[in-house]
């Protein structure tokens, strides 16, 4: 089995009570629904990068958020 390390900061946001979600327009996941997230940029924090992405990826700028939490995951690929 091989092992592929990626490594991606991502969150949940919530508003009034709805989830916020992303639909993958492309890659192995298009057409999927993806919590907003993305990969770390050099000197850039947990949390910087967490707001970088939800704007890029939503148009929506973070006001409240908690303190990040890491959590590892393994997918293994069939």
């Amino acid at each position: 089995m091989e092992i592929k390390n990626h490594f991606g900061v991502y969150g949940i946001c919530f508003e009034n009570e709805k989830l916020l979600c992303i639909e993958k327009t492309r890659g192995p996941y298009q057409y999927r629904y993806d919590l907003p997230g993305g990969s770390q940029q050099l000197d850039e924090g947990l949390t910087e990068t967490f707001k970088r992405e939800v704007l890029e990826e939503t148009g929506y700028s973070l006001s409240r958020y908690s303190n990040p939490r890491i959590y590892d995951v393994m997918v293994l690929k069939r």
